[in-house]
């Protein structure tokens, strides 16, 4: 197994031994460019506990990168923690720079854009999980 450290917004690096499940991070060419992105990584602990690390980069001043860590035990709780994430909770707020109809777009986007990454984490999680790991439906 391989030690990771992880880190976390307002909060001290995660540091435990496990593996890594799967990465994903936006694919939209525009958000990469322009610095604004989400990226999800799920880990598995060596004594079975799930990682669920969470983070928004942005290159914008009036916007808050942000690490979102969430420890939880199986695959429905990974599902749940994606879930509950906000994506647009560090961006979407007007600002001296930006008109209310530029941010509620831009939130529909950056919304949009994260569900798509949730779904493309738990389709690889599920492809690469067996059988008795998968959540019950």
């Amino acid at each position: 197994m391989t030690t990771f450290n992880i880190p976390r917004s307002g909060f001290p690096e995660l540091t435990f031994d496990g593996e890594l499940l799967t990465q994903q991070r936006e694919i939209d060419e525009a958000a990469l460019a322009a610095g604004r992105y989400h990226q999800v990584a799920v880990y598995r602990t060596d004594d079975g506990e799930m990682i669920v690390a969470i983070r928004f980069h942005s290159n914008f001043p009036d916007e808050i990168s942000d690490d979102s860590v969430e420890v939880v035990k199986n695959l429905d709780e990974v599902e749940e923690a994606l879930s509950l994430y906000q994506p647009d909770i560090r961006f979407c707020r007007e600002s001296e720079t930006r008109q209310r109809d530029q941010v509620a777009a831009a939130c529909r986007e950056l919304t949009k854009r994260y569900d798509q990454l949730v779904d493309a984490v738990l389709r690889e999680l599920k492809i690469s999980t067996p059988v008795s790991q998968l959540p019950k439906v």
